[in-house]
């Protein structure tokens, strides 16, 4: 499925969003519809080969070389996991994001951020009326 770029893309920082909310991204589809990421589900959805392990894919689990992992084991603290320091454009399909852990392998297509936009309009809906779609 092709999914047509944002008209418009803004970063959200943490003190944008107030003291209770976190920070992320605001996207305007070419339908004028708004709509607000967290910096959390993005990073919860990052697609990049790391991410998708700690998810449980085993999609990478032989790697096309023998020998020692080039991959580092890195910690940092939540705030710095879901801290968006910069987001820029990958041709015309997608876009990257720089966390404040330096994380930045993922590569967001249009197609997932649209998903993740699809799926939190149907959230916030089942909200409004109380209850949880089956």
């Amino acid at each position: 499925m092709v999914v047509s770029a944002p008209r418009e893309i803004r970063r959200r920082s943490k003190s944008q969003s107030g003291e209770a909310s976190e920070g992320g991204l605001d996207l305007i589809w070419g339908s004028g519809e708004e709509v607000f990421l967290s910096a959390r589900t993005l990073r919860l959805n990052c697609p990049c080969a790391e991410c998708l392990a700690k998810q449980g894919s085993t999609a990478h689990d032989k790697p096309l070389t023998p020998g020692r992992s080039l991959l580092r084991v890195v910690s940092a603290t939540v705030e710095q996991e879901t801290e968006i320091i910069l987001v820029w454009p990958i041709g015309n399909y997608a876009i990257g994001i720089r966390w404040g852990d330096n994380h930045d392998s993922g590569i967001y297509s249009f197609e997932l951020l649209r998903k993740l936009s699809n799926e939190q309009n149907r959230n916030w809906g089942e909200e409004e009326h109380g209850s949880k779609r089956p």
